[in-house]
């Protein structure tokens, strides 16, 4: 049986969603297909994270934000994206 410490730990480590993830590729003009390639991740995979279907792992948020030319912290807020 599974202690309440034991599964708030796994709390903690469950990745976060990316609320803003499809706004800041709608922002650069990307299709989940090129922010795939330029991320190296699969279009599926983009797809999923923008559905919030599944959590997004620190390494993951970084070639995003890298590929979108954000800051990781905007892919966490679905506010609008400054495009300056």
């Amino acid at each position: 049986m599974e202690t309440a410490e034991a599964r708030t730990a796994k709390k903690r480590r469950r990745p976060r969603t990316l609320s803003g993830l499809r706004r800041a590729r709608d922002a650069a003009a990307l299709s989940q297909q090129e922010l795939g390639k330029r991320a190296g991740l699969h279009q599926v995979s983009i797809s999923e994270l923008e559905l919030e279907n599944r959590g997004a792992h620190p390494s993951t948020v970084r070639k995003l934000a890298q590929a979108l030319g954000v800051e990781p912290r905007v892919l966490f807020s679905a506010e609008e994206v400054d495009e300056t």
